[in-house]
């Protein structure tokens, strides 16, 4: 589509916006116009480039190639003191993709990179995508059953390991199925690789041309680019296959809603495992040759020390990031930055305020979406608590809807003709993603299997015959079409900015117990903290569970946001009709010892052991001075 043909389509638009309000005749319809067509013009725009890269075929990494020679002596990425040109870059990744290669890893293979985060790490997934190979980016912090079933799900072929993970990986390898895979390990500095029969990548990229290999034939715009863990709704974490259209949209998307410019630099603290950080923020770089700052953990006390240091000009976030940047000591540098914005998802409205008033941030641009799904949302207004909006005026160009539904067990509520019914203002029900093929904004892959990606589909939905992803978060809309987040459904919650799946945690804790223990693991609000801690409440006819060798083992088996904070240990746990054991009433009891007669603990950070939850230390707990 030509110039003349793209302003006749944007100008042909309007017009029917216009029309649009001329049929609503509301007053909030009056009030969203300007934020309506502001809107449309952006995601117009990033259509325009998502189309470019559909035409040509064009894949994540070639658009990259495009994106080096261009900026090939600017910065790319800054880490620790180090800069990164474009060029340094694709060289890296160009000898990883000839390494690879060269060992006889074909086009539609997959990989585990199981690394922390670093420029090695993009360099990593980045010099694979160029040979067709697809990268399983695995999180850093699973451990045991967690990381074999991650690379066991995606039938990978190799593993990739960083330096950090030698020790978690080793213990592994001597007694499963990863004995027979070929594991590749990063050691920039020279430390004793520990996983036995390891190959040193760094050794092995010395003598790996350094010129871009030649691209796979098979291999394009609509081809696997790499996997990102989820935990879903249920079950253990799921690979959910991201393809390279998908990525191009939701990074374009990201810089045109949100309005960043090629001369940002990025500050990201987040792990490059994850789709925040590591696709819609490295996604920048990537595409559009902004320059990213990665940190390998996010501080909070070095936060705007580094964002002075590197005059960095958005900044990246998750909710909890938000909280713990608020709850730190004042420091001159969070009033003398250079960010005139940031963007993430889940700050918490109660906060909203008080975030921009404190750290002077010109904008803040929250937004919504989920690495397997495909509703997405954008606030491009900065309304303070909100996910994004839905048009009043043209609702069909949106990729979601709001259902209403059973709020305990996510039900769809339908009406006489068997469809679902929409949510009125005020109303909450579930988002849901509506699919359309050939649409990078509406399609949905799911998981790479297909038993967990049937389980969130749902038909019929605004009409016979059409499908949709259901989303299992609770969300309210107001009278202007703005979207608000209300709670999570399903056998998952959020905790350190990361999922929990319950059923990942009550099989580590049935493997301590025994699988004829009675547990059920669940979220709980905790004054003060985004998201909500584990809570396991076990049945227990006597007081002779050995919490001390339980907490040894959780600790072990499971990734440090995944432990229980609190345990219950109770005589009696109630069944609902389908004979399953019942966790609304435990969530909504909480952990308070003043309400329950059941022995309650707390997991001391310090020693990593349950002691007894009094009414002394709930009193801290609720203060702020027990770490969580």
């Amino acid at each position: 589509m030509g110039p003349v043909e793209e302003v006749f389509l944007i100008f042909s638009t309007l017009i029917i916006c216009l029309l649009g309000f001329m049929l609503c005749r509301g007053f909030w319809a009056i009030t969203t116009i300007p934020r309506d067509v502001s809107a449309l013009l952006r995601f117009l725009w990033a259509q325009h480039r998502v189309r470019h890269a559909k035409n040509t075929n064009s894949t994540v990494s070639a658009l990259f190639q495009d994106v080096a020679h261009q900026n090939s002596n600017k910065t790319a990425f800054l880490e620790d003191g180090r800069h990164w040109s474009f060029q340094q870059v694709e060289e890296l990744s160009n000898q990883i993709g000839h390494c690879f290669s060269a060992d006889g890893f074909r086009p539609g293979n997959v990989i585990c990179v199981f690394m922390g985060n670093s420029v090695e790490y993009v360099c990593s997934w980045l010099g694979l995508s160029k040979i067709g190979v697809i990268p399983a980016l695995v999180n850093p912090q699973v451990r045991d059953l967690s990381l074999l079933h991650c690379i066991q799900v995606a039938s990978c072929k190799a593993i990739l390991c960083g330096p950090d993970q030698h020790k978690v990986l080793n213990s592994l390898t001597e007694r499963t199925f990863i004995a027979h895979l070929p594991v590749y390990v990063w050691d920039t500095h020279r430390r004793h690789m520990e996983v036995k029969g390891a190959i040193d990548l760094q050794e092995r990229l010395t003598a790996a041309p350094s010129h871009a290999p030649p691209k796979p034939d098979n291999v394009g715009y609509r081809s696997d680019l790499l996997y990102i863990y989820t935990s879903g709704t249920t079950g253990m974490p799921k690979a959910a296959p991201v393809t390279n259209s998908r990525a191009i949209f939701m990074i374009t998307g990201t810089h045109y809603m949100t309005g960043m410019s090629k001369k940002d630099v990025l500050y990201i603290p987040l792990p490059l495992s994850h789709t925040t950080g590591g696709l819609l923020g490295v996604g920048q770089t990537l595409l559009f040759g902004c320059t990213s700052v990665i940190r390998n953990k996010f501080s909070a006390q070095n936060y705007w020390s580094d964002v002075c240091q590197y005059n960095a000009t958005v900044g990246m976030y998750i909710g909890e990031l938000c909280s713990y940047l608020l709850a730190a000591k004042e420091r001159p540098e969070e009033r003398k930055h250079k960010i005139h914005m940031m963007t993430g998802n889940g700050m918490r409205q109660d906060i909203w305020r008080e975030f921009e008033k404190r750290f002077r941030v010109g904008a803040i641009r929250e937004f919504y979406g989920s690495t397997e799904g495909n509703a997405s949302l954008v606030n491009t207004t900065g309304k303070r608590g909100s996910l994004g909006f839905v048009s009043l005026i043209l609702p069909k160009y949106y990729s979601v809807a709001l259902l209403s539904c059973d709020l305990t067990t996510g039900k769809l509520t339908r009406s006489e003709n068997g469809l679902c019914i929409q949510c009125k203002p005020g109303e909450t029900g579930q988002l849901v993603g509506l699919i359309a093929k050939d649409d990078p904004a509406r399609e949905f892959r799911g998981y790479v299997s297909q038993g967990a990606t049937r389980e969130t589909l749902v038909r019929d939905v605004l009409r016979k015959g059409d499908s949709a992803f259901l989303t299992g978060d609770l969300l309210m809309m107001d009278r202007q079409g703005y979207l608000y987040f209300r709670d999570r459904l399903g056998d998952t919650f959020r905790w350190k900015g990361e999922n929990v799946s319950t059923m990942e945690v009550e099989a580590a804790i049935k493997m301590a117990l025994g699988n004829t223990v009675d547990v059920v693991v669940y979220g709980v609000e905790v004054k003060g903290h985004d998201g909500k801690a584990g809570m396991a409440t076990l049945l227990a006819q006597n007081n002779t569970l050995d919490l001390d060798a339980l907490a040894q083992h959780l600790v072990a088996a499971l990734p440090p946001y995944a432990v229980p904070r609190f345990i219950r240990i109770t005589t009696e746990l109630e069944l609902t009709d389908t004979l399953k054991l019942k966790k609304y009433q435990l969530q909504q009891e909480g952990f308070n010892p003043k309400s329950i007669d059941d022995d309650m603990y707390f997991l001391n950070q310090a020693d990593g052991q349950y002691v007894p939850l009094t009414k002394f230390l709930y009193q801290r707990i609720l203060a702020g001075e027990e770490k969580l």
